[in-house]
């Protein structure tokens, strides 16, 4: 019984720490792709 409850428990653990890492990876390539366009007085 202690052996089901230790593999349903890691494999929770598991699944959550992959979807969080999963929803940062997404978010974090947003801030990569977004490039503001430079104003004129700062171009050369």
């Amino acid at each position: 019984m202690m052996r089901k409850l230790f593999f349903l428990g890691s494999s929770f653990l598991s699944i959550a720490l992959i979807f969080i890492a999963q929803t940062s990876a997404n978010s974090f390539k947003w801030f990569i792709l977004y490039e503001p366009d430079l104003p004129e007085s700062l171009r050369k």
